[in-house]
């Protein structure tokens, strides 16, 4: 049974995606609220606590922000609009019409807890495309279910990307994990005229090589059979770095040298110049680009200089009119959002797990 977001009176559970601007994911929490329903807010947000961003999402809506301790025995009452943060479920019975509660980060909630939650609603909303089905059928396996505005327009947008998708295709291949993704990255790879390689990625496919890589971070849970076969069938199409950035740890002096001279006791955290002068080649020759996690250590002012130059070429190109482009990982939407290109873009996503799914579909 589907729901319409136009209902009144219930009491809603909503899964929504706070990795992305909030400006994107408010507007389905705002417009339940207003329509008098309670609204309860979910999502997963890795290890860190949700209680910043219920912070400044409450500032953002021109609600007071009430943060409620563990144990707290009551709701506090105002006359004016709120938005609640708690870490517990019981007291969500408590609210009211109009109310906003933004439950903690449900990868830190104790099992019951997550189970309660669903039992205190008369519908279940989706608002998070990136989610994983197998996650959240607890939610709503017993109640009815609806898509948010923030799901809606993405999945315009993905479908608008596949049909507009024009060669040659470039993927930009980076971040820290490989694990669980080869089976449909071999798929995109496929389809790509040029994949163009950098972080943890480019890492695991020299140590395939047999090349130093000294103190880099590598994937050890990914397929190495699989990343193989990736190496072996697209070898002709895959560009790794011909240069990197080294240093002896993330806070030394940083030194460029050329991928085949890592030392033993080196990091590599990011792609030389060569290499970023090589790369904007083919991003300039691009139709359609695709960019799947940050070619360094981003997080480090001094080592997202490769990735941040990449990424301002490539999102320069949709306004333009002269290519699609799609990104993810929660690095890269960060940046993007900080450098003014996130509305440009045709497709952005936090996960590059969901992408790959989306492009592959």
């Amino acid at each position: 049974m589907k729901i319409n977001l136009k209902m009144t009176g219930k009491s809603a559970l909503v899964l929504t995606d706070f990795r992305l601007p909030l400006r994107y994911v408010l507007p389905t929490i705002n417009g339940l609220a207003k329509n008098n329903n309670k609204v309860i807010v979910i999502a997963f947000f890795g290890e860190q606590s949700l209680a910043e961003v219920a912070a400044v999402a409450a500032k953002s809506l021109n609600r007071k922000f009430i943060d409620l301790p563990q144990g707290a025995s009551r709701l506090p009452e105002y006359d004016i609009p709120h938005v609640y943060f708690l870490r517990e479920s019981a007291l969500l019975r408590d609210m009211r019409h109009g109310d906003i509660a933004v439950v903690e980060n449900l990868n830190l909630l104790p099992h019951g807890e997550v189970s309660a939650l669903a039992r205190l609603a008369d519908v279940f909303v989706n608002d998070d495309f990136s989610a994983d089905q197998d996650k959240i059928v607890k939610f709503h396996q017993n109640l009815p279910v609806g898509h948010g505005l923030t799901l809606t327009l993405l999945e315009k947008r993905r479908d608008r990307f596949l049909s507009s998708s024009k060669k040659p295709i470039v993927l930009i291949l980076g971040g820290l994990r490989l694990a669980g993704q080869e089976v449909l990255l071999d798929k995109l790879i496929a389809r790509a005229d040029t994949v163009l390689v950098g972080g943890g990625v480019a890492n695991l496919f020299f140590k395939l090589r047999d090349w130093e890589i000294g103190q880099s971070t590598v994937d050890g849970d990914a397929d190495r059979k699989a990343a193989k076969k990736i190496l072996r069938d697209y070898g002709a199409k895959i560009k790794l770095p011909m240069d990197v950035i080294v240093a002896l740890g993330s806070d030394r002096a940083a030194s460029c040298k050329s991928s085949e001279k890592v030392k033993a006791g080196e990091m590599i955290l990011d792609v030389g110049p060569q290499t970023t002068l090589d790369y904007s080649k083919y991003i300039k020759q691009a139709k359609t680009l695709i960019w799947c996690g940050a070619l360094g250590r981003v997080e480090t002012s001094t080592f997202r200089h490769g990735t941040l130059a990449l990424l301002r070429l490539a999102a320069s190109r949709p306004s333009k009119k002269e290519t699609i482009f799609a990104a993810s990982g929660e690095a890269i939407v960060n940046l993007l959002e900080k450098q003014g290109y996130f509305d440009d873009l045709d497709l952005v996503l936090p996960e590059t797990g969901a992408l790959l799914k989306a492009l592959t579909r």
